[in-house]
């Protein structure tokens, strides 16, 4: 069984070229769980009962042509309960799972077989669009597939608040499923499509350009209005070409639940500009793009590295991360896009976007440096980079990276227990599970107001704890046995930083009347006399 490590790291602030970033939060783990080596979960979802399910999409290292997809099941304490493997035959990729409405598991994906647990798939042999629905002990209830007989992609998947499920990608396909008048096989179109949770589909469109296209994302915006990113270099019409801005395009598509389109606008620069992840504030309805770009004018207001040094040569320029505000109008509220300095080979690669407590958390890698991540230590290896970004203003407001000697890759979020949690992975031999390398992990994170979280974690320091949490009357602080008859002084803070009460103790256990408090976290520092200190969040319900 593996341990939970407790750890809390500093942020490491980079020092970018202008003033644009306001770095204010400091991001930290709160715990981590080594998973074991070669075990990778790249998603995840905390079922209602508690146990959290995870998709591993392949066996590592993988057969050349039969590769499987993995679920995990792990308990309340993120401990593996069980593994079972799904596929056929030939390449069964799944990396998309959700909670159905009625408690089970929807996995999704795509198969090129038509034999094994994909008994059900078509004759043709193209990569399909691969769904399942298990129960909580990874029995298959039912599954389809879907396509057309060039391949198909999937890129993103959806459950909405009615319990449909939306699913979008990228097609060679004109036929089938997929029948559509394209520009010629080898033109990659973008589609979206609408099933039942007894996986019939209600409809499916594509969408023709006359280049390359990719719907990436697809999110709830209300009830019956939904919203789609697709990446596109096109200039026909149906993909609003007098609209492009230069080499790729993120193309927003405003629709109805019909999949009517409602409207259509092409966002980027003149270097090459693309979709990514979507995220939503359902209360505003103000929408959020999460993609690359290789932009820093058009509708790019700023940008992390010195765009005026490669004026005409956006191809070169790094790829960074793009974060594009707008209302459900398509009218542009912010777009500003961070990263790394330019560097030959440091392309930032987002990986996974979330709306949580109010900020844009957003994972990537990059094997560069400097700029918003932290400098390039190691080499040409990849590392993983948290970012969290204001929604007022698109700012970046706190930033950490991950440096390991080697490759760290972060792949999911996810809540976890009420928190925000981050599965990847990592070949590094110095981060800290029980493998050399070559192992995945969970990340509980967490973030404070820059200052904070000055813990010094070289001390072990682990001072003091906070019961019950959450709570709604009182919380009680006991001092560890270690550090029971020490002087300290108590602080509290809000999560804006503001310090709404100090005082000084020798008590063992300390109780507050919080019943008061705002509603919301609370940041509980204990210092001692030689001058360690610990910070525990804490919320108020």
């Amino acid at each position: 069984m593996y341990k939970f490590f407790s750890t809390l790291l500093l942020l490491m602030i980079s020092v970018t070229l202008y003033a644009q970033p306001n770095i204010t939060r400091s991001i930290y783990f709160k715990e981590k769980q080594c998973l074991g080596y070669k075990n990778y979960i790249v998603k995840a979802v905390q079922h209602s009962g508690g146990s959290v399910f995870g998709l591993m999409p392949f066996d590592y290292p993988p057969p050349s042509s039969d590769v499987d997809t993995k679920l995990y099941k792990l308990n309340n304490q993120l401990d593996t309960v069980w593994t079972k493997k799904y596929g056929g035959s030939n390449k069964d990729d799944a990396e998309f799972i959700y909670e159905l409405p009625n408690g089970h598991l929807l996995i999704c994906g795509t198969t090129n077989s038509k034999d094994g647990d994909v008994f059900y798939g078509h004759a043709y042999s193209a990569q399909e669009i691969w769904l399942m629905e298990v129960d909580t002990m990874g029995t298959i209830i039912k599954g389809r597939t879907f396509g057309g007989s060039n391949g198909s992609g999937l890129w993103n998947v959806m459950v909405s608040s009615d319990g449909k499920i939306y699913m979008c990608g990228t097609t060679l396909a004109n036929d089938y499923d997929f029948t559509h008048v394209n520009f010629g096989t080898f033109d990659s179109d973008a589609w979206i499509a609408k099933l039942d949770t007894a996986f019939n589909l209600i409809w499916v469109k594509a969408f023709t350009g006359n280049s390359y296209e990719a719907a990436t994302a697809i999110e709830e915006v209300s009830s019956n209005r939904l919203i789609i990113g697709i990446t596109t270099e096109a200039t026909n019409a149906e993909m609003a070409g007098t609209q492009a801005k230069g080499r790729d395009d993120l193309l927003a598509m405003y629709i109805d639940s019909s999949g009517n389109e409602i409207w259509k606008k092409r966002y980027g620069g003149k270097g090459a500009d693309g979709a990514g992840k979507i995220c939503v504030d359902t209360f505003s309805k103000t929408i959020f793009f999460v993609g690359p770009s290789r932009s820093g004018e058009g509708d790019i207001t700023y940008h992390t590295s010195t765009w005026s040094n490669f004026p005409n040569d956006s191809f070169n320029y790094n790829r960074d991360c793009w974060i594009l505000k707008m209302d459900t109008l398509g009218t542009i509220l912010g777009s500003k896009v961070y990263g790394v300095i330019y560097s030959p080979y440091g392309d930032l690669f987002i990986t996974d976007a979330i709306l949580y407590q109010g900020n844009i958390w957003v994972i990537a890698y990059s094997p560069g440096g400097d700029g918003d991540m932290a400098p390039d230590n190691d080499g040409p290896y990849d590392n993983g980079w948290i970012a969290m970004i204001d929604t007022s203003q698109t700012k970046l407001i706190g930033a950490y990276t991950i440096t390991g000697i080697n490759d760290d890759y972060l792949r999911d979020f996810f809540i976890y227990n009420n928190s925000l949690a981050i599965g990847g992975f990592s070949y590094s031999y110095n981060f800290s599970c029980d493998t050399i390398s070559d192992f995945g992990f969970i990340l509980n994170v967490g973030d404070a107001p820059l200052g904070i979280n000055e813990i010094d974690k070289g001390n072990n320091a682990d001072i003091f704890t906070l019961y019950p949490n959450p709570s709604d009357k009182a919380v009680h602080i006991k001092l560890n046995e270690k550090y029971k008859s020490e002087k300290y002084v108590l602080h509290i803070y809000t999560a804006e930083g503001q310090n709404i009460m100090s005082q000084k103790g020798n008590a063992e256990t300390v109780s507050l009347d919080c019943s008061m408090w705002v509603t919301g976290t609370y940041f509980v520092t204990i210092e001692l006399g030689s001058g360690i200190k610990e910070t525990v969040s804490f919320n108020k319900l």
